[in-house]
C-alpha cells in the first residue's frame, strides 16, 4: 500500500488534507482518492464518491484506522 498525503493548517480550527493511496492485492489495484475541507471528509474509492460530515478528531480518526487497517503482524 502507497500512500501521499499533503496538509494544509489554516488557522487552528481549518485543516485541509489531500490522500491519495494505492492497494495491490492478488494481483488486483484499488485506488483511493481523500480530500478534507470545510469539516467534510470526501473520499473516492475505483470510481464510488462519498461525502461525510466530520470534525477534525473524527478525520484523525479515520486516517488512523485506515492506516493502521493494512498493517499484519509477522
Amino acid at each position: 500500500m502507497n500512500f501521499d498525503t499533503k496538509l494544509q493548517t489554516v488557522d487552528k480550527d481549518q485543516l485541509k488534507m489531500s490522500m491519495t493511496s494505492t492497494l495491490n492485492m492478488l494481483g488486483q489495484t484499488m485506488d483511493m482518492n481523500m480530500y478534507y475541507s470545510d469539516g467534510y471528509y470526501y473520499m473516492n474509492t475505483n470510481g464510488t464518491k462519498q461525502k461525510i460530515k466530520m470534525d477534525i478528531a473524527g478525520l484523525q480518526k479515520q486516517v488512523r484506522l485506515l492506516c493502521l487497517q493494512n498493517i499484519t503482524k509477522i
